[in-house]
């Protein structure tokens, strides 16, 4: 919008200039040469540019006075670069009724407009180029007379009121408004083959539509746009009313095909800055959205907004893909240059409402944000939603000048349905619980797999009555114990019910540890550690098992040995194939241990007994 405004802007300072060069000629009569002069010495003393007029100045009158004219240059004001120009035109045609010049009236008949230029500049203590001319032309213009000085001066002509001015028609062809930053490098460029308004005047509504090509100063993004308004100019030309505003871009980005705006706007022009508000709709790409929009361009822009939308989808935006065919070629994700080059000159505060959220598998709903910014780093703080049958609240932070995107999340999750967040991520199903996942994370890219890859920082896990689905390891431990080994599907038949289960986690760029894991169930406790690499999606871990009740009388009656003693199980395999397993080696050492230890001590006995009488016998027969 900003854009849009400031091309409407610029239209008004060619209104302005070609006012000038038509009431300079309706005031004056003279030949072209003397003309030029005088008007390149009252636009120099008004605003301090130099105006330049390379051709001459034909004219025709009563009862219109026509004038037309080429090469017209207007430099910038003093303390603005001279390298651009504030504007050029290459042809100017104009019209004025004379006789209403009389009574203080201004009726222009056409401006038309070849080949013309504007050139915006804003310096580093925030001051534009136009609004200095502007100023500096209101600050010279006639100061209003006293009553006695009127009547002094009773025969002298009353001043033309500009605020007076109506015009027939406006018409631009091959127009460009320019915008550079205080290093007089090209930031964004506006451009339109044919543009017309007709039945111009101050305070009243006048319909305008256009349409031209906008370009980013660095080339990479070059956009269609549209425009169909009503439009009211306030007297002065400081504030601007847009209503029945329908204005569009396409084209924007490999992954915005479309931006549109539509509803009522307003425009205000202050020496330091511009305000704008607009209230209405804006759609990207499909996606429709009530707008609130409160804004302030200056050095920075300061911008209040408000979003509320019904079912946003992310996942076009965020993830690279194509359409399905033989022939279909992948796109690109979203390129968030753009995004990053807004939010280092804005301030940002706003609120986001969305009804129902989908980003790739992860569903959201009755989702809040309050948005804010640093730099290129927009923060959602707090971030609130309903997910996993739970609720879920984060500070969320968006790095869009990191290249992969970078993200950092602090989630607390409560009352979640663990089993509905895995399936949703990871399209697997074997856990499930209800508990809480608190998490301190930061990762890079805009996929999950990306995501998964590069993700680090720590958190928590707390569930209960929950259960590890298609893996029963009561069955598992039970076959151990009597040594009835299960193979194939089997050993992973069936779940394993629990009481609750809590785990460290610590992630480090996609390899997950599970530190002091502790799962409890009826029959048994398990602990130890476990670690899954996202990259693979294998997993891995060591534990001890304590068990109870009716597998731990199992395990006494057949290994007395084995009372008290912890039983290892070993986990291995991948996310979507998991293979536990009990030490049957160290099972088996246990069963024969206490054999082997008897049969050695009664062996020992034996040759100590043999020793013995062997030395006896030796000792016996020395002596007699």
């Amino acid at each position: 919008m900003k854009k849009l405004f400031k091309w409407i802007l610029g239209l008004v300072a060619l209104i302005v200039l070609a006012l000038v060069i038509t009431g300079g000629i309706a005031f004056y009569l003279l030949d072209s040469d003397n003309l030029k002069s005088r008007l390149v010495a009252a636009v120099k003393q008004q605003t301090s540019a130099d105006l330049t007029i390379q051709e001459d100045i034909s004219l025709s009158f009563f009862p219109w006075l026509k004038v037309n004219t080429g090469g017209v240059k207007l430099s910038n004001p003093q303390g603005f670069s001279n390298k651009t120009n504030l504007a050029e035109i290459d042809k100017l045609s104009a019209s004025i009724k004379l006789m209403p010049l009389f009574s203080g009236q201004i009726e222009v008949g056409a401006i038309e407009l070849q080949g013309s230029q504007l050139n915006l500049i804003r310096d580093r203590k925030g001051r534009s180029n136009l609004d200095l001319m502007l100023t500096n032309a209101q600050k010279s213009a006639p100061i209003e007379q006293d009553d006695k000085t009127k009547k002094a001066k009773g025969d002298e002509q009353s001043a033309v009121d500009l605020n007076s001015l109506s015009i027939e028609q406006i018409a631009l062809s091959r127009f460009e408004l320019n915008q550079y930053d205080a290093r007089g490098n090209l930031t964004q460029n506006f451009s339109l083959e044919n543009f017309a308004i007709d039945h111009f005047a101050f305070d009243q509504w006048t319909p305008i539509s256009a349409q031209g090509v906008f370009n980013s100063g660095s080339g990479k993004t070059k956009a269609n746009w549209q425009l169909d308004t009503e439009l009211k100019v306030a007297a002065g030309a400081k504030a601007f009313e847009l209503k029945n505003l329908s204005a569009a871009m396409t084209n924007m980005s490999n992954k915005l095909e479309e931006l549109r705006l539509t509803g009522q706007s307003k425009l205000t022009l202050n020496q330091k800055d511009t305000k704008v508000s607009h209230q209405g709709r804006l759609n990207l790409a499909g996606q429709d959205f009530e707008v609130d929009l409160n804004a302030t361009f200056s050095t920075f822009k300061d911008v209040a907004l408000s979003l509320k939308t019904g079912d946003w989808d992310l996942t076009p935006w965020l993830v690279a893909g194509g359409d399905s065919g033989a022939e279909a070629k992948p796109s690109s994700p979203l390129d968030t240059k753009p995004i990053a080059d807004f939010l280092k000159t804005a301030r940002l505060k706003g609120h986001l409402e969305v009804a129902n959220l989908t980003i790739d598998k992860l569903k959201l709903a009755n989702v809040s944000a309050d948005l804010s910014n640093k730099g290129a780093t927009l923060w959602l703080k707090p971030f609130k939603a309903s997910a996993f049958k739970g609720s879920l609240s984060t500070n969320a932070s968006v790095n869009f000048a990191s290249k992969p995107l970078a993200l950092s999340l602090q989630p607390a999750m409560e009352k979640i349905e663990i089993g509905d967040m895995i399936s949703q991520l990871f399209e697997i199903n074997r856990l499930s619980g209800l508990g809480s996942l608190n998490l301190n994370m930061n990762t890079k890219g805009l996929e999950l797999k990306q995501m998964l890859a590069n993700l680090n920082g720590t958190g928590s896990v707390n569930l209960s009555d929950g259960a590890l689905l298609g893996l029963d390891l009561n069955k598992l431990i039970q076959s151990g114990i009597s040594l009835d080994l299960l193979k194939g599907a089997k050993a992973y038949d069936g779940k394993t019910s629990f009481a609750s289960l809590n785990s460290d986690i610590k992630a480090n760029q996609g390899v997950i540890d599970l530190n002091n894991l502790a799962l409890t169930t009826q029959l048994f406790d398990l602990t130890g550690k476990a670690s899954t690499n996202a990259n693979t999606e294998s997993i891995s871990g060591n534990f001890s098992l304590q068990l109870k009740g009716s597998l731990k009388q199992l395990l006494e009656q057949k290994y007395p040995q084995l009372a008290g003693s912890d039983l290892p199980l070993e986990l291995k395999g991948s996310w979507t194939e998991p293979r536990p397993s009990i030490d049957f080696e160290s099972l088996l050492k246990a069963k024969y241990k206490s054999q082997v230890d008897d049969k050695i001590e009664k062996e020992k006995d034996k040759l100590e007994d043999k020793l013995k009488d062997k030395l006896k016998d030796k000792l016996k027969l020395k002596f007699d």
